[in-house]
């Protein structure tokens, strides 16, 4: 190598670790924090009979609707609606198309998105869970009315202008998991499902992870809800029927034991989890989320040591019904609820990150183990009527400058918001920075130090 050679590899090193530290001090310091509810309303219903039981939702990152440039909404039904996934304009309701899959519905309760995983992992997927089970919950896990046999159907992203409507997507893009509850971290044998969400950060795991929290009533659901993960190394070989196992602690009295849970669903950046459910004594289901630090495994989020997993945030939907489905908008900034019904309503939910206004933050926003602390503000109930003025001045803006899901309260659904073309969010969307570890700017900066003496 020439000396001119060597100048200018140590003149790129410096620009790029020059650079490196423009970012650590834009951002070093900054909290990852739970948001609080803003605006909330129903602009307008699913416009077909034919998904008239919606049991899963999923909302793509990268595709738009021709009729208003909204996000397109998947949506499946449960045992009653057959083997169909519908793509929906998230903004009007209208349908746009159904394909049919080529693998039966037994009772298909839960819909996640995200990374088709180790297979394709330049390719996004969904994730139906056929996993329904109200024999075993019913008894206790004693029963099944499907001989304890469960399966997720993982099926490449259909794209709206490679399909045609109500025809089939080809075998080669559709897999199927066969799984069963028999190991020996598992309380039962069987069991009802209803929530199945993914792992987008693969903190403590891996990109692509799923996770299933299962379904029990009252007494059961204090002692036998389990937590499970299939890693997702498991689709290089479907084949054989997988056996996951319960991960976290039980041994407390954490939010995630005594529940009844009807859906799930993560954040694109990780950093959120949210679930809905039920208790004996609630007259509706209610929306509870969940704060994960970076670096902080799911199993010690929803099941930490001791039951001192706490909820952040929770919520009713304004649509009115049986929910068991919910899903977040690409940016983090709106969640979907749509219950139960012929021409169920798709109830919009804003958030508002606000680090002066939270119920949880992370201690230290870049540790490997950072836990969620508890601010002064109470993760109490918010009722869907409940908006204060300053939250709802802070979405109104965001909804004029973020690529968001339906309009304002005041829109109609025949005149949603402008939307543009929507792009896979990086990790850190939903707060202020990017999360960079000071330590590491620390670090970086020594190097330059070192570099500039050269």
């Amino acid at each position: 190598m020439t000396q001119i050679q060597k100048n200018c590899c140590i003149f790129s090193l410096k620009m790029m670790l020059y650079c490196f530290s423009i970012v650590c001090l834009c951002v070093s310091g900054e909290q990852v924090y739970c948001p609080m509810i803003g605006a909330t309303n129903v602009n307008t219903t699913i416009q077909s009979n034919d998904f008239s039981e919606i049991s899963g939702l999923a909302i793509s990152p990268s595709q738009i609707s021709p009729v208003s440039g909204s996000p397109i909404l998947f949506a499946i039904s449960d045992s009653g609606g057959g083997a169909r996934l519908g793509l929906f304009d998230s903004a009007t309701g209208e349908r746009l198309l159904t394909v049919r899959i080529p693998i039966s519905n037994s009772d298909w309760e839960s819909m996640s998105f995200g990374s088709c995983g180790v297979t394709a992992r330049n390719k996004t997927c969904l994730y139906i869970a056929d996993t329904g089970d109200n024999g075993a919950r019913l008894s206790g896990g004693d029963d099944s009315r499907r001989e304890s046999l469960y399966n997720i159907v993982r099926i490449q992203e259909p794209l709206l202008e490679d399909v045609v409507d109500n025809e089939q997507i080809p075998d080669s893009h559709v897999e199927n998991l066969r799984f069963n509850y028999q190991s020996e971290s598992s309380p039962t044998n069987s069991a009802d499902c209803e929530a199945l969400f993914l792992d987008h950060a693969g903190w403590g795991g891996a990109i692509g992870d799923l996770y299933l929290v299962t379904k029990w009533d009252e007494s059961d659901a204090r002692t036998k809800t389990r937590l499970f993960k299939i890693p997702t190394q498991v689709w290089l070989n479907t084949a054989e029927r997988y056996q996951p196992e319960a991960v976290g602690s039980y041994e407390g009295d954490g939010d995630l034991m005594g529940i009844t849970w009807t859906g799930a669903e993560a954040s694109l950046d990780g950093i959120l989890i949210s679930l809905v459910g039920y208790t004996e004594d609630q007259r509706r289901t209610t929306n509870y989320m969940f704060l994960r630090c970076p670096g902080v495994s799911i199993a010690d989020t929803l099941a930490a040591p001791n039951g001192t997993t706490q909820h952040c945030l929770t919520w009713k939907s304004p649509s009115q019904g049986k929910l068991e489905t919910l899903a977040w908008d690409p940016n983090g900034m709106k969640i979907v609820n749509i219950p139960e019904g012929a021409n169920g309503a798709i109830g919009i939910t804003s958030l508002v990150y606000d680090p002066t206004n939270t119920s949880q933050t992370c201690v230290d926003s870049n540790a490997s183990m950072a836990q969620p602390v508890i601010e002064t503000t109470e993760a109490t109930e918010i009722s869907h009527s409940t908006q204060l003025p300053l939250l709802q001045t802070t979405v109104e803006t965001k909804e004029t400058t973020n690529q968001n899901i339906g309009g304002s309260s005041e829109e109609p659904s025949s005149n949603p918001l402008p939307q543009d073309p929507l792009e896979l969010p990086s990790s850190g969307i939903h707060h202020p920075s990017i999360l960079v570890s000071p330590n590491m700017c620390t670090i970086i900066f020594g190097i330059i130090f070192f570099a500039h003496i050269l």
